[in-house]
C-alpha cells in the first residue's frame, strides 16, 4: 500500500496495531475509531456501482481472470445528442482511472464505454491515458481490442480492495463492521458496557481472527459482550448497552 500511494496516511482503529506502524518510515498510523463518513466511504467502495455526474454510472465487477468496468449511459442511453453521450464517457474515463486506484485493481481491466462508435472511442484513448498515468503503479493502456473495449493492465502488488473487504460480504466483514460501530457507540457515550448482537457465524468469525476482539478492549476499556441470536441473519448485527 506504501508503495502504491507513496503520501497516503494510514488510519486505524486499533492502539496495538498503530504501535507496529509506527515503526515504518513511508506511512503514518493515526489511531481512531472510524467514524459514520469513513464507513460510508467503505460501503461506496465495496458497492459495484459508481454514480457519474449528471447521470450514467460505472458498473465494476472484478471475476478471477479480470476486471470488467462497463459504463451505463442511464437515461442518457439510446439519445441522439452525442455530444453528451461523449462528455458522459469523458467524465466515465477519468472516474475509471480514479477507481483503479481507489479500489486497488490489478491484472487484466477491460472497460467497454457506452454508446459510441469505434473512431469515437479512439478519440478517448488520449483523456483514458493521461488519468492513468497519475496512478503511481503507471497502468498500461494497451489500446482497444476489436470488440471496442480499451484493455489496461495494471501492476498487482497487493489484494485489490474487494478482497481485503471480503467482497461479497463474508462472516467476518460482518463482525469487523459491528466492532468499529461498538468502537464508535464506546467513545461517544465512555463508560458504558456494550453488547454486540450477531447471527452465530458473525461472532464465531470474530472470536477465530486473532486479537480482533483483545483490541477492541485495548480500545475501547472493556470487554464487548456477544450475544448469539440464531435467527439473525449476518448484516443484522446489532450494538446495544448492556443491562
Amino acid at each position: 500500500l506504501a508503495r502504491a500511494f507513496p503520501h497516503a496516511a494510514i488510519l486505524t482503529d486499533g492502539g496495538a496495531l498503530a504501535a507496529r506502524l509506527r515503526g515504518s518510515g513511508r506511512v503514518q498510523a493515526l489511531p481512531r475509531a472510524f467514524d459514520a463518513e469513513l464507513e460510508e466511504d467503505f460501503a461506496a467502495l465495496s458497492d459495484s456501482a459508481v454514480p457519474l455526474p449528471g447521470g450514467g454510472r460505472l458498473l465494476i465487477h472484478p471475476t478471477p481472470a479480470l476486471v470488467a468496468i462497463d459504463v451505463d449511459a442511464g437515461s442518457h442511453a439510446g439519445g441522439r445528442d452525442g455530444t453528451e453521450v461523449l462528455r458522459l464517457n469523458r467524465l466515465a474515463v477519468a472516474e475509471v482511472a480514479r477507481q483503479i486506484r481507489l479500489r486497488n485493481l490489478g491484472g487484466a481491466i477491460l472497460l467497454d464505454l457506452a454508446g459510441l462508435s469505434p473512431k469515437a472511442r479512439e478519440a478517448l484513448e488520449k483523456p483514458f491515458a493521461e488519468a492513468l498515468a497519475e496512478d503511481p503503479l503507471k497502468p498500461r493502456l494497451l489500446g482497444l481490442t476489436r470488440l471496442g473495449l480499451f484493455e489496461v493492465q495494471r501492476t498487482r502488488l497487493h489484494p485489490p480492495l474487494h478482497e481485503v473487504l471480503g467482497l461479497p460480504p463474508s462472516a467476518l466483514t460482518r463482525g469487523l463492521a459491528a466492532l468499529r460501530l461498538a468502537m464508535r457507540e464506546a467513545a461517544a457515550m465512555p463508560g458504558r458496557r456494550l453488547v454486540l448482537r450477531a447471527a452465530p457465524e458473525v461472532l464465531a468469525a470474530l472470536e477465530a481472527l486473532p486479537g480482533a476482539l483483545a483490541e477492541f478492549a485495548e480500545g475501547a476499556g472493556f470487554a464487548l459482550r456477544l450475544l448469539a441470536e440464531p435467527g439473525l441473519r449476518p448484516g443484522a448485527e446489532s450494538i446495544e448497552e448492556a443491562r
